[in-house]
């Protein structure tokens, strides 16, 4: 499919690519679109985090995350749709699923859960919303912030 097949969008159930990339090789062009809705979303999206010295907050995150990318194992999942939108990644190693991100205005269309790893026994970051699906959707997964 071309580019000029891909539908707008309002409408990317079939639109979208999904590709992936050792976090250790993300190219440059990602880094960001993966740190700043990653240590965003966990801010405002997690009560608790929330809570944290703001400063404090986004100087030690975006350095956990930056570590997390640099994991031997870690695996970046984009959802793209043409080579530069993004729409939404996850970010995972073997079979701990760090986080999970989609745009707000293309939620609901089944992007998250083209970006899951195939297995998964832990997740190790929750937002109000995550934990919800969590529940609902993965009960036998085990919430552990230390793996």
């Amino acid at each position: 499919m071309g580019n000029q097949d891909l539908e707008p969008i309002s409408d990317v159930s079939e639109g979208y690519k999904v590709i992936s990339y050792l976090g250790s090789h993300l190219p440059p062009e990602f880094t960001n679109v993966i740190i700043a809705p990653f240590i965003n979303s966990l801010r405002y999206g997690n009560d608790l985090f929330k809570l944290v010295d703001q400063d404090s907050y986004y100087k030690a995150y975006s350095k956990y995350i930056g570590l997390l990318l640099m994991r031997p194992k870690s695996v970046i999942k984009l959802a793209l749709l043409n080579d530069k939108t993004v729409l939404g990644w996850s970010l995972y190693e073997d079979e701990i699923l760090h986080y999970v991100w989609v745009k707000k205005e293309v939620r609901r269309q089944g992007i998250a859960r083209a970006l899951l790893p195939m297995k998964f026994t832990s997740i190790s970051h929750i937002t109000n919303k995550g934990l919800n699906i969590w529940v609902n959707k993965f009960p036998e997964v085990r919430f552990n912030p230390f793996v």
